[in-house]
């Protein structure tokens, strides 16, 4: 039926029956032993099926649409899937004040966010593992670190187009997006105007 999100162990066989309009479905493949490694506890059943259904549209609208930061959050989209069945792994960290890790993580992605950055580096760099990561970011700042580092492109942009004159080319480019089209798609989901619309109503 639709909205169903299932895992099965590699060595499962396994098939699909389909109805007369057929199915649309989306297959995250994952490396042998990638689970395996980071809990023996791997349930063979259907997900939870609200988080993760929501996890896997947010997947898909990468794939379908993607931009400069969509490596990175399709990446940690995939461990918080994953995360879904190692139940062991899935409570991340809580508290008043997030870790010094998890601050250092969002201060690159404030400071590198006109480069790429890939989950394993990010992760690399501040010592826990990419799943780690990915859950304990969304716990805390409410999204994955490729969408956090899209609305600090799109803020970066604002702030340049409130400030100068640059062609709106050149804006995207400052603000980390390969081309205007893609930075006009993104500025226009997150603040609801076009760039353009956004300049003239500051009086630019």
């Amino acid at each position: 039926r639709a909205g169903v999100v299932e895992y099965f162990r590699h060595e499962v066989r396994h098939d699909f029956r389909t109805g007369p309009c057929g199915i649309r479905a989306m297959h995250l493949t994952i490396p042998p032993g990638f689970i395996e490694r980071r809990s023996r506890e791997v349930a063979i059943r259907e997900l939870e099926p609200t988080r993760a259904l929501r996890l896997a549209h947010l997947l898909l609208a990468e794939l379908t649409a993607p931009d400069e930061s969509s490596e990175l959050a399709m990446e940690s989209l995939a461990h918080e899937l994953l995360a879904e069945v190692t139940p062991a792994a899935r409570a991340p960290e809580r508290g008043a004040r997030p870790p010094r890790w998890l601050e250092a993580a969002r201060d690159a992605l404030h400071d590198r966010c006109d480069g790429v950055i890939g989950l394993a580096g990010l992760a690399d760099a501040v010592g826990v593992s990419p799943g780690h990561l990915a859950r304990a970011f969304r716990a805390r700042y409410g999204s994955s670190p490729g969408e956090y580092q899209r609305r600090v492109r799109v803020a970066r942009a604002a702030r340049l187009l409130a400030s100068s004159g640059e062609r709106l080319a050149r804006v995207a480019l400052e603000a980390g997006f390969h081309d205007q089209a893609h930075f006009t798609r993104a500025f226009g989901a997150h603040v609801g105007i076009t760039p353009a619309r956004f300049r003239r109503a500051l009086g630019g």
